[in-house]
């Protein structure tokens, strides 16, 4: 028989979950963090959010969203620097989105890792979508 423990600390702005083996063998830790990054109003790009190292895992939208899709830009140089985000078949990576705090995960989270700071457009970066409003963009990341 093989004995586990699971513990989860929780708090606003991550989640740590624990989990241990007999003898202590086996130790895994899994972070979760959660940041909000806002698109001001008039404006198609959000402010840049730390990834700390950690993967995208999915985001939660504003319950008003002047309709569009979202891309992303990144930085790989602690945001000295920015670019877009593209997919392996050379377009850009784009989520449909919905309003009302819709909450997306991506499939495999080594499709945004490595980065250090990411960015959310509404639209794409060649047709932008301006915001009637200021919105607030809540991501998830996630990570060992």
């Amino acid at each position: 028989m093989i004995y586990y423990e699971f513990t989860i600390e929780l708090t606003m702005s991550y989640c740590r979950l624990r989990h241990t083996g007999v003898c202590d063998i086996l130790s895994i830790v899994a972070v979760f963090r959660r940041k909000t990054v806002t698109i001001a109003n008039g404006g198609n790009l959000s402010t840049a959010a730390d990834c700390n190292g950690l993967f995208l895992t999915g985001l939660s939208m504003p319950s008003a969203w002047t309709a569009a899709n979202i891309t992303f830009s990144v930085s790989a140089n602690d945001g000295a620097s920015f670019q877009n985000l593209y997919e392996t078949d050379g377009t850009e990576m784009l989520w449909t989105v919905t309003v009302d705090n819709t909450y997306m995960m991506l499939p495999s989270r080594s499709l945004i890792g490595g980065i250090t700071n990411i960015r959310v457009r509404s639209g794409t970066s060649a047709t932008p979508v301006n915001q009637a409003a200021e919105r607030t963009i809540i991501l998830f990341f996630g990570g060992e």
